[in-house]
């Protein structure tokens, strides 16, 4: 992880200022006051770690960000488990593995989450918590069931007022899904006015404005950030040739149906860039609504990505490969006690699976037997190692897998048998495939990985809920995201 640059910290420093004097009362507590410890959960759709200045990215896309993240402790290898929305956010909320909840990417229909998994909303929830969510993007629709146990699933979506009209970029932009929270923070405040407060709460906060676009440009922001960041057009996404544009122009690139120059691609990542740059700053705005407001003093705050995305590193658009491009991904936490957490990084690797048993050990609050990912608080709190485990990924619908372990990476082709192995040690960015030559340890691997997906429980039959049925709209929102063709 890089060292934050002068104006990132500057940014920082201009930013905590109102609050910073309120948290020294929280780090004299030897222990934080569980249920009254606000758990705040932003969610950066489709935002890869290697795209922040934090994680070593040298384009200015993440200034408030990074300010954030030089005051958190910071996983650098952290993984997504599954490179799809609604999978990954899954994951997120049960810490059960895809292989194990049985939720899928690309569908039109199919299993929603299981109604009975456990889930960090339901574990708050019955320990006094008041729960909101502001969403957007068709996988978090409430009828695959993410809704469970929010007091407020506050789910946008604009396809049946704005049509398919081209001018107008697709869903609420993080500035409004901002607005929202406020109006909501305005109704849970007590009316007492000799004491303002609010109930103890958890915020799920899904931005996704750095996820491709369903017309127009294939990432879009507004133009002050693209000005920054864009580089020279050299495609024109409205003309007649590029009918459709964004996703799907995407997904046709990466199907093959239509060749880019690598100016061509370029281009395309500098609108993704822009789109990263301004969704910082809206996360910085709301880091400032909530100082405003007294709540970040006693507020743990984690920050991740459901996955990355693919610029043709490896011969793909959009995410469903499972190389690091699409895999790595922020994840952050913001103790307010941070006298006892110190700022810094975290080499070990982790997954989506440990952010809700290390919130709930956090609180104080028992993590259902059934979660399987791992409670990270004793490494934190002893400032101590986290015991290394290989991590089993999985790409629904591609038949395809990927185990992580140590140094090495392999990825691997149900269907066709063929298998990839990278030492990313040496070889961050997988170009050297290790497997010609080395078959025996190539064997090894795909037989640890085999072992891997035996150990992990099988999707309950018993929590099975009937398939989700979409209708036509919703159906419309998937084909204009790349998600359904």
């Amino acid at each position: 992880m890089s060292t934050p640059d002068r104006r990132a910290r500057l940014s920082l420093a201009l930013l905590l200022l109102p609050w910073l004097a309120a948290m020294s009362s929280a780090c004299a507590l030897d222990e934080p006051t569980a249920p009254r410890t606000n758990v705040i959960l932003i969610s950066l759709d489709t935002l890869g770690a290697h795209s922040l200045g934090a994680y070593g990215y040298t384009r200015e896309t993440s200034p408030q960000i990074d300010a954030l993240l030089a005051q958190s402790t910071v996983f650098t290898h952290a993984y997504t488990l599954e490179p799809h929305t609604l999978p990954a956010h899954t994951s997120l909320f049960t810490s059960l593995h895809p292989l194990s909840h049985g939720v899928e990417g690309r569908l039109t229909g199919g299993q929603p989450v299981p109604a009975k998994a456990p889930s960090l909303t339901s574990s708050l929830k019955q320990n006094g918590y008041t729960t909101a969510a502001f969403v957007n993007g068709g996988f978090l629709h409430p009828r695959f069931g993410l809704d469970r146990d929010f007091d407020r699933y506050d789910y946008y979506s604009d396809i049946k007022t704005r049509g398919q009209r081209g001018d107008l970029r697709y869903g609420r932009s993080a500035a409004q899904t901002n607005e929202a929270l406020g109006r909501w923070l305005d109704e849970i405040r007590s009316t007492d006015a000799a004491d303002a407060s609010y109930p103890p709460f958890f915020l799920f906060l899904h931005y996704f404005d750095i996820h491709s676009d369903w017309r127009g440009l294939p990432y879009d922001s507004p133009e002050p950030y693209r000005a920054q960041l864009v580089t020279d057009a050299t495609i024109d996404f409205e003309a007649p040739s590029e009918a459709g544009g964004g996703s799907d122009f995407l997904v046709r690139v990466g199907d093959g149906q239509r060749a880019v120059a690598q100016d061509d691609i370029a281009y395309i990542r500098s609108l993704y860039d822009a789109g990263i740059r301004y969704t910082g700053d809206r996360v910085g705005e709301l880091l400032s609504l909530l100082g405003s407001r007294g709540l970040l003093e006693n507020s743990l705050i984690v920050l991740v990505s459901d996955h990355g995305e693919e610029f043709m590193e490896h011969g793909k658009m959009l995410h469903t490969q499972l190389y690091e491009e699409t895999m790595r991904i922020p994840f952050a936490l913001h103790f307010p006690d941070s006298a006892k957490f110190p700022a810094g990084t975290r080499p070990e690797l982790v997954t989506h699976l440990d952010v809700a048993p290390t919130v709930l050990s956090y609180l104080g609050i028992g993590t259902p037997n059934e979660m399987q990912g791992r409670d990270l608080m004793p490494a934190l709190r002893e400032q101590a190692p986290v015991p290394v485990e290989p991590i089993v990924l999985y790409s629904s619908g591609h038949d395809r897998l990927a185990l992580v372990h140590a140094e090495r990476k392999l990825l691997y082709d149900q269907a066709t048998d063929h298998a990839e192995l990278y030492a990313l040690d040496d070889d961050p960015l997988e170009q050297v495939d290790l497997a010609p030559g080395n078959p025996d340890a190539v064997k090894e691997a795909i037989d640890r990985l085999r072992q891997a997906v035996d150990a992990l429980p099988k999707p309950d039959p018993d929590r099975a809920v009937p398939g989700v049925r979409l209708d036509a709209g919703t159906v419309e929102e998937l084909k204009a995201l790349g998600y359904v063709r």
